[in-house]
């Protein structure tokens, strides 16, 4: 039996526009995977791999969008500040598309009603800088570390600390005790 020819204009666009994988477009051209597999290498297509696809392609696929640590992400394989995973911070999105730029690695987005989901344009700031961001977010807020009660807490740790050195080892020997200061050389 001759070997069966296929039509390579419906293989290329099976394989490149439909992207459907080698098998599928065996199946489809009524021909064997290998038949697709040999005309495939021979026009150089660039073919789809067999197991679960990245993105819109996968079978499971629900719309890339996911809620981590409370901020959404948006899928997107072309960001040049994605993740690893191929995700980009929506807030971002939403300001770079306001923008018609990318914001750079250095200006922080700001949640103005601090709802971390809430995306709209209206409701995020954005900043040169975190500590322009910073600044914005502190102004007339008392810092706990300026508080009297936390400046008491903070001394008392250290005096426990401190008498917990200075007593006596554990293995009995009162003798042996350790300070704050260094032993004279003269």
């Amino acid at each position: 039996m001759p070997p069966r020819t296929i039509d390579l204009g419906r293989l290329k666009h099976l394989i490149e526009v439909e992207q459907v994988t080698q098998a599928r477009a065996a199946a489809i051209l009524g021909c064997s995977t290998s038949c697709v597999e040999r005309n495939s290498a021979r026009l150089g297509l660039s073919t789809q791999r067999s197991g679960p696809r990245s993105g819109a392609l996968h079978p499971d696929w629900k719309g890339g969008r996911v809620l981590v640590g409370g901020y959404w992400y948006r899928w997107s394989n072309t960001h040049p500040f994605r993740t690893m995973r191929n995700y980009v911070l929506e807030h971002r999105l939403v300001v770079e598309a306001e923008l018609g730029r990318y914001l750079t690695r250095d200006e922080v987005v700001h949640h103005i009603n601090g709802d971390r989901q809430d995306n709209r344009p209206e409701n995020l700031a954005i900043f040169g800088s975190n500590a322009d961001h910073l600044r914005h977010e502190l102004t007339g807020r008392a810092l706990p570390y300026s508080l009297p009660e936390w400046r008491e807490a903070v001394r008392a740790g250290i005096r426990k600390s401190r008498s917990l050195r200075s007593s006596p080892s554990h293995d009995g020997d009162a003798n042996i005790q350790t300070t704050d200061r260094l032993p004279s050389t003269t």
